[in-house]
């Protein structure tokens, strides 16, 4: 329930930051394709193998497919749209981190009188109240990525498509893949399937 940049000062034995710092310091981590995609304080491998590595296009394309705005006009300066749902997004994103902080702040510091009549006038935040903030945020901050993703791919000119739904979705994974691996010294695809 803690906020991330708060997590290791608060939760100094928390099992999750355990986990992950001793993957940081281990010479051979192995790690999901969707942690590696999402989670961007991973630091970039030496060597990266990717196995079952067929399903690579659909993962990248996954992550750059997002449901429109009902108010977005797919025939209508699309770029300028979205360039407006990003500021719209970055303003939801600056008000649900001062929402959480100040829900965890409260609940770090208040203390259950046992009576909730009580707790509801004393400003009682309870560890449900802080999940909901902070998964709130996460949904946000995704949304907010896979919007500048868009909006990077339709102006560095990569094909997609608008469905009849609304979903925006792009049409070649090749642009999203250089992009990944270049960074990486050395990528191995394995699989058994011929791809």
């Amino acid at each position: 329930i803690v906020p991330g940049r708060l997590r290791r000062q608060e939760c100094p034995g928390c099992p999750y930051i355990a986990a992950k710092d001793r993957y940081l310091k281990a010479p051979l981590g192995v790690a999901t394709l969707d942690k590696i995609l999402v989670d961007r304080s991973l630091p970039v491998p030496d060597i990266l193998i990717v196995d079952e590595c067929q399903g690579v296009e659909a993962k990248l394309l996954e992550q750059r497919a997002i449901q429109l705005p009902d108010w977005v006009d797919p025939g209508a300066g699309l770029v300028g749209q979205i360039a407006l749902w990003q500021e719209d997004l970055e303003k939801e994103q600056a008000t649900a981190e001062a929402t959480l902080e100040r829900k965890f702040i409260r609940h770090s510091t208040n203390l259950d009188s046992g009576d909730p009549k009580l707790n509801k006038l004393s400003g009682f935040v309870d560890e449900v109240e802080v999940l909901a903030a902070a998964k709130k945020l996460k949904g946000i901050e995704r949304k907010l990525e896979k919007v500048v993703g868009i909006l990077a791919a339709i102006e560095a000119g990569q094909e997609y498509v608008v469905t009849a739904k609304k979903q925006f979705k792009l049409i070649s994974g090749r642009e999203l893949f250089q992009k990944w691996v270049e960074v990486i010294p050395r990528v191995i695809m394995a699989s058994g399937t011929p791809c």
